[in-house]
């Protein structure tokens, strides 16, 4: 799935059978690639539900066990530190003979494990009245920096 679906999704927790808010955005350890933690809000306050708590993302909600999965102070402690997906979305991508290749547009991500699949890369051409899209397998990434995502040679799928 799209990581960028996961935007808006209602939260529901299985015991109380309720919702506890929508997903903000979701934090990635770059390291891992992978999702570890969604970030939710509602009413003003903010909290993070880990991926490992998540019992099932389906097409049009995320569902937890229970209300106990989620913590409380969204932006801060261990996920808050962490890349969310708005600032994974302004990297560019460069391989490693210096090639830009575009911007991150969105990531890949499997449902069940939060692993990135691969990365939707958009590159504008004509002064951005066309947009070419290049997908990257995650086995590509050589390293996430603060601005550049660099990866291997070689590697893009270009799609249109």
């Amino acid at each position: 799935m799209k990581a960028a679906t996961l935007r808006g999704k209602p939260v529901i927790s299985l015991a109380e059978a309720s919702k506890l808010g929508y997903v903000n955005d979701l934090h990635l350890d770059p390291n891992e690639l992978r999702v570890v933690a969604l970030r939710i809000g509602s009413n003003g306050h903010g909290a993070m539900i880990p991926f490992g708590d998540i019992q099932s993302i389906g097409d049009d909600a995320v569902t937890i066990p229970n209300n106990q999965c989620s913590r409380v102070g969204g932006t801060n402690g261990t996920y808050g530190s962490l890349p969310d997906l708005e600032r994974l979305r302004k990297l560019k991508v460069v391989d490693e003979n210096g090639t830009y290749l575009g911007m991150v547009g969105d990531v890949e991500v499997d449902r069940k494990s939060g692993r990135i699949v691969e990365l939707l890369v958009k590159r504008s051409l004509l002064m951005g009245m066309f947009r070419r899209w290049t997908r990257i397998p995650a086995r590509a990434i050589r390293s996430v920096g603060p601005e550049l995502l660099i990866v291997k040679f070689n590697e893009p799928n270009p799609t249109t």
